[in-house]
């Protein structure tokens, strides 16, 4: 009984879990995590602006998806940890230019 579970095992895990995708392992240091791999490699985009206050680069939301991930980790700018989760987890962002105005 118990070598029956454990094929049943390898069988779900070796077509790629209860997802049906297929899951690689990312080095993040100490602790691996497993991203899923997007069949479509269709990357969204996050529109965001820069803007420099007291000498260091600041990342602004400007559309609704990038506010809404600002929200989520309860700041107004997007930190590099932040972008950097973003990125992984299939998100590209586009840097809107700053309109000075005269």
């Amino acid at each position: 009984m118990l070598c029956i579970c454990f094929l049943l095992f390898l069988l779900i895990v070796g077509v790629g879990g209860p997802t049906g995708g297929k899951q690689r392992a990312v080095d993040t240091g100490p602790r691996k995590c497993y991203k899923l791999v997007r069949k479509d490699k269709k990357m969204k985009t996050l529109k965001v602006k820069i803007r420099n206050v007291y000498g260091q680069d600041l990342v602004y939301p400007v559309c609704e998806s990038s506010k809404l991930f600002a929200f989520l980790t309860n700041s107004r700018t997007l930190s590099d940890g932040a972008r950097r989760t973003i990125k992984q987890l299939g998100y590209a962002f586009e840097v809107l230019p700053e309109v000075k105005n005269i």
